[in-house]
């Protein structure tokens, strides 16, 4: 009987684990249409608490603010692009992921996302020397959202896949 009562426990308390790192995630996946383009560092901060503060990029207009975060065993950075005190695009990043591993993070995000905005638009990019590296092949989920396009992409390279989202003024 003890037995059950401690596997009973274990269960419970990992799924409550679970379903908090869910929600973690949901609420990185709304940030897509929650933080509006045009707002300001303060207005980010209070949809992200710790993010980090802001330092120069690219030239003297240019400030950028970074967040680190993990979800499950997966490392996702995400930066906030601001000009002239605007945001101007923000994003997230998977680090390097197996490819077994990015297919169901992939998958889980669409889940989340097609939830919360609907259908999206695909599309798949193929190697191309003219794009780049002749090594990516993309899938790329997209939405437009009050003059806002954003989106969800896979890279799958032959050792590694990356998982990543982000918006921008269309």
């Amino acid at each position: 009987m003890r037995f059950l009562i401690l596997t009973f426990l274990i269960l419970v308390s990992a799924l409550s684990a679970i379903a908090d790192e869910d929600a973690d995630l949901r609420h990185l996946l709304t940030l897509l249409s929650e933080a509006h383009i045009g707002d300001d560092y303060n207005a980010i901060k209070v949809l992200v608490p710790e993010i980090e503060a802001l330092h120069s990029d690219a030239d003297d207009d240019n400030t950028e603010a970074l967040f680190k975060t993990r979800f499950g065993k997966i490392d996702l950075r995400g930066e906030f692009n601001f000009s002239k005190g605007h945001l101007v695009s923000h994003g997230f990043e998977s680090g390097e992921l197996t490819h077994s591993d990015a297919h169901a993070f992939l998958l889980h995000c669409v889940t989340i996302l097609e939830e919360l905005y609907g259908p999206s638009e695909r599309h798949i990019q193929l190697p191309s020397e003219i794009d780049g590296p002749n090594d990516s092949i993309g899938i790329s989920f997209n939405w437009h959202q009050d003059k806002t396009f954003f989106g969800l992409d896979f890279h799958y390279r032959s050792k590694f896949a990356t998982v990543s989202w982000g918006a921008q003024a269309e």
